[in-house]
């Protein structure tokens, strides 16, 4: 299969590297200026012809992108699309929320976990989740991604992996206090173990499965 990864990153390196692991073809959707060059993979810089081909579109970029990188991608309804968890910073929409509203696009999943991407490139396992409503969707980003270096899940509660990649950060910037005021492991384990409890309970109140907020989302990130 083919996989377009729209963006040139080090995690549209590190996806393509997954996807060539697990024997697909990655084609990167080039930038016209790029502060960092995908090496060792083949793509284009007219993103539209790469959605036409494409067995699955990722996105690669940061969320902040994203609209402009809808725009250019030319979506169209036949596409199944990944994007990272997580909201759109200028509209404060959920990421797949923002491909159904400016694309024609239908078969949207979130990508969530800790993109690791020194991990892939040292080949060391890790793990990512896929949440789609669409069993296509998740199917598809399991065939292409899942190999000996990465194990991919994945579930049906998009709005869990979308809430808990927003926890985490909030968690990540109470870790970072914490040690500036030079507080213990102690203080780390409740402000991990705290911080997810209770992000588990707005999640549950806001119709979200409780146990994304303790798998590969959550605690694996």
């Amino acid at each position: 299969m083919i996989v377009g990864i729209l963006g040139e990153n080090e995690w549209g390196q590190a996806l393509a590297t997954l996807v060539a692991e697990a024997g697909h073809i990655p084609k990167i959707g080039k930038e016209s200026n790029p502060s960092f060059s995908t090496r060792g993979f083949g793509g284009t810089p007219q993103w539209s012809h790469l959605t036409k081909e494409a067995d699955l579109i990722i996105f690669a970029n940061s969320n902040h992108q994203l609209r402009a990188d809808i725009a250019k991608s030319k979506l169209g309804p036949r596409n199944h699309v990944l994007v990272n968890a997580g909201l759109h910073t200028n509209t404060m929409k959920w990421t797949q929320d923002l491909v159904t509203q400016y694309s024609p696009a239908i078969r949207v999943g979130v990508l969530g976990g800790a993109q690791l991407k020194e991990d892939v490139r040292n080949r060391t396992p890790t793990s990512l989740v896929v949440a789609s409503k669409f069993d296509s969707v998740n199917h598809l980003a399991q065939q292409v991604l899942h190999s000996d270096i990465c194990r991919i899940y994945f579930s049906p509660d998009s709005m869990g992996i979308n809430l808990v990649s927003l926890f985490v950060q909030i968690i990540h910037l109470s870790i970072g206090i914490s040690d500036g005021l030079q507080c213990g492991a102690g203080t780390r384990g409740a402000i991990v173990s705290r911080g997810l409890i209770e992000g588990a309970r707005l999640g549950k109140a806001l119709g979200a499965e409780e146990h994304s907020f303790l798998g590969i989302a959550g605690i694996g990130q």
